[in-house]
């Protein structure tokens, strides 16, 4: 018998049997499918069977309804298609055995719940059960969440790349407490360039101890990296760096646009200082999102700045080439208009020289010519 499964997670919360002519989907009680989720309409959609074959269709909802990631009005319905009724995700199939459920959680979604989970978890695995203690976590993550959205508008909203990099790792610094950092990108060859740096134990970062062993794990993987004790960590604890530097706590995420990393952010703590934790990893990953979408907005700024700039360079060469050009037309002209009265003069002055030499001078003939020439 066909079936509709509501997925959660990657995981069948629920399957429904389509049994009927039709069957409604919606928040209302008197839906068949009653879903009481956010973007969910009183009747969102219909599935309707012809002949065999199920067609299921939007009821004019608010939020509309996607197949498969693209958005229908209606369609034929295909075994493990993926219906998107709001915040509600369905798939479709003709039979239990044939449901192949394709997680299509986002990376910034896994994080996102790994973060609130890890809230609960604290939660649940504390001894203590007064409501003011639960409260304040609760009111701690509410903050942080308020954090990440404010720094997002922040950094989304300059175009300067190094006002973006200071600014995402001063945020960083500021609600994470870390005690070094960097954030190094990828130039056009490929190479891994540090572009802002920190540590509050020097006043003058350019001093600043830079590990690349661990970044380039993180880049050349494409996953977040957290270690509580690099030194004693199977994967990092021979590398050169970490024994060179006494690295301890460390996390390092990549900065992907695109499913491309541009670079990465790193930050590391002794181990006097507090470890970070998986809820850190979690909220430095969803910052690193929005930042690394910062950081490509600000580097096609640049370039479209510097393209702009040679354009107006280039235009600027081009009109000084045409006045030299014109300026040397002109003078051109000038000497072909001298040329000609001078010739005439440089002749007059042979026949005179001429008419010295032979002691024949003819003072008419030679008055007469001055007023030709002249």
């Amino acid at each position: 018998m066909p079936l509709l499964f509501q997925i959660k997670n990657g995981k069948s919360l629920q399957k429904f049997a389509l049994d009927k002519d039709r069957t409604t989907i919606g928040r209302n009680l008197e839906n068949n499918i009653v879903v009481n989720l956010s973007g969910v309409s009183r009747v969102h959609a219909e599935i309707l069977r012809e002949e065999g074959a199920f067609r299921i269709r939007d009821l004019n909802s608010t939020r509309g309804m996607s197949i498969n990631g693209e958005d229908a009005a209606e369609r034929v319905l295909q075994d493990n298609d993926r219906i998107q009724l709001g915040e509600a995700l369905f798939y479709f199939a003709s039979s239990e055995e044939v449901l192949n459920i394709a997680d299509q959680k986002s990376e910034h979604s896994c994080f996102r719940e790994e973060y609130l989970n890890s809230v609960f978890i604290k939660i649940d695995d504390s001894a203590r059960t007064d409501k003011r203690w639960i409260e304040e976590v609760l009111q701690q993550t509410i903050d942080e969440m308020f954090s990440v959205h404010e720094i997002t508008r922040a950094i989304t909203s300059v175009l300067n790349l190094d006002q973006v990099l200071a600014m995402v790792m001063d945020r960083l610094f500021e609600f994470i407490g870390a005690q070094r950092g960097f954030i190094v990108l990828e130039d056009e060859d490929g190479k891994l360039v540090p572009r802002v740096v920190r540590d509050m134990e020097l006043t003058d970062e350019s001093g600043l101890r830079i590990s690349h062993t661990i970044v380039k794990k993180v880049l050349e993987s494409g996953s977040p990296f957290l270690s509580t004790d690099a030194k004693s960590d199977t994967r990092v604890k021979d590398t050169e760096s970490v024994i060179a530097f006494q690295i301890r706590t460390v996390m390092c995420v990549p900065l992907k646009v695109r499913d491309k990393s541009i670079g990465a952010v790193y930050l590391e703590n002794d181990a006097n200082i507090t470890h970070f934790s998986k809820k850190n990893l979690a909220f430095l990953n969803m910052l690193a999102n929005q930042a690394a979408i910062a950081i490509e907005n600000a580097r096609v700024y640049e370039k479209l700045e510097r393209a702009h700039r040679e354009l107006i360079e280039t235009q600027a060469h081009l009109i000084q080439s045409g006045k030299m050009a014109a300026i040397g037309q002109m003078a051109s002209a000038i000497a072909h208009e001298l040329n000609n009265p001078l010739a005439a003069v440089y002749g007059f002055l042979q026949l005179i020289e001429s008419g010295i030499a032979e002691g024949q001078v003819d003072m008419l003939a030679l008055k007469n010519y001055v007023e030709i020439s002249l």
